[in-house]
Parts: C-alpha cells; structure tokens; sequence
C-alpha cells in the first residue's frame, strides 16, 4: 500500500515562533493547505492560507528573524506539524500566505 497524500486541510490551532528570541509572534485564527500539484517522487508542497488572531508584523518582516521562523500547526491534540520553506510570502494584516510549503511531523 503506498503513501497517502492530502489534496487539503484545515485547522485552527497554529503558531509563529522565533525560538531564538523564546517568543510566540502569531496565533492562528485558522488555517488552510491545498495542495499544489503532483509533485512526483518529491515530497508534496502545499499552498498555506492562514487568518491569525494574534500577529507581531514587525518581527515577522525583521530580515534578521525570517530565516529563523517556526510554523506550527495542529490538526488534533496528537498531531502537529511543522512547516517547512515557502515562497512568495506575504502577511497582509492578519492574513498569511505562503506557497510551496512543505509539511514535517514533529
């Protein structure tokens, strides 16, 4: 039997971190991630949509910090993943997107 691959999914529970600094800098309202396409062999990327209930703009787009971000998200009270790479980010207010991510479990 092969491997399962989501085409979607959607959560509420999601965070930012920098853990350098040991601080929360986002709190996700909710989530969503769409799958981008067949990736062949390649592990599958997503397209990443999120509403945040809580953001720090100014550490999210420090350039010092970007490269130092964790995403969380949580599908259920076992299951967090975290989120890895992304292009074409943008945080508009309190909506996030990222596209080409890719999931690891943690």
């Amino acid at each position: 039997m092969g491997a399962i691959t989501l085409t979607s999914i959607a959560g509420k529970e999601g965070s930012i971190r920098i853990p350098a600094l040991g601080t929360v800098i986002g709190q996700f309202a909710n989530w969503s991630l769409k799958r981008r396409g067949d990736d062949g062999a390649k592990e599958p990327s997503y397209d990443l949509r999120a509403a945040l209930s809580y953001v720090n703009p100014h550490l999210f787009n420090h350039s010092e910090y970007a490269a130092k971000r964790e995403i969380r998200v949580r599908i259920n009270k076992q299951t967090e993943f975290r989120i890895d790479g992304g292009a074409n980010i943008n945080l508009d207010g309190t909506t996030l997107t990222m596209e080409g991510v890719t999931l690891c479990r943690l």
